[in-house]
């Protein structure tokens, strides 16, 4: 058996764990589906451990299952050891800040798991910094492609970002109420901006800076409040504005 899809099965906790408990020492499975199974921390624990023993498992999906911060840890710390690993699809899980630092911890050593799917994770500054500094840190030899952050309550976007290495290729932190972004990050960014494009329509801002919208909207008040126009010039325009 290659491939095991039990999404949707309302496994729930116990029964991830008799799973997780066989795939550590199973070296046939390569892919493994248990989305929307309310597996609960309880069920990230049970899979993060078989994840540090396991060294055959290619594909893993965990989305929406509850695994809150104590499964986000414990599966984020068996990347450290984990060489097998190429797609994890962890979001909606409610996984914290914690769950987040957990696993950028292990990026920054990481050098098998290619994508990474993380939104809608509350993780939070402290998570996605975590996260990004691992790949940054482990410029060389991390095979990241793809990393999801969109969704995740994160403001600000480090400067960390810009030592990301080319391999990584498809980036999204759309969703996200970012107040700042570095000029160095903006230019660093512009590769990705047609992908953000893309998802613009789930952007509450439609814009990625507060400070930009709010001066936005300052500046259509102005013009509805003038009162009917009566300007002579373009520079009467620009003072309004």
């Amino acid at each position: 058996l290659q491939i095991l899809d039990l999404s949707w099965n309302n496994l729930g906790p116990q029964g991830v764990v008799a799973i997780g408990q066989s795939l550590q020492t199973n070296t046939s499975l390569l892919k493994l589906y248990l989305g929307s199974n309310k597996l609960g921390p309880e069920g990230g624990v049970a899979i993060g451990q078989s994840l540090q023993t396991n060294d055959t498992l290619l594909e893993l999906y965990l989305y929406d299952n509850k695994l809150g911060p104590e499964g986000g840890v414990t599966i984020g710390q068996s990347l450290q050891t984990n060489k097998s690993l190429v797609e994890l699809k962890l979001q909606d899980n409610n996984l914290g800040p914690e769950g987040g630092v957990a696993i950028g911890q292990s990026l920054q050593t990481n050098n098998t798991l290619q994508k990474l799917w993380l939104h809608n994770n509350n993780l939070g500054n402290d998570g996605a910094v975590a996260v990004i500094r691992g790949i940054a840190v482990n410029n060389q030899n991390t095979r990241i492609t793809t990393l999801w952050l969109n969704g995740n309550n994160i403001t600000r976007l480090p400067a960390e970002l810009t030592q990301c290495p080319p391999t990584l290729t498809d980036f999204f932190y759309h969703g996200n109420r970012i107040d700042y972004i570095p000029p160095n990050v903006q230019r660093w960014l512009g590769r990705f901006q047609q992908q953000q494009n893309a998802h613009i329509h789930q952007d509450s801002q439609n814009v990625h800076n507060r400070q930009i919208q709010q001066c936005i909207k300052d500046s259509l008040n102005k013009i509805i409040n003038a009162g009917p126009p009566n300007y002579q010039c373009l520079d009467e325009v620009r003072n309004v504005i």
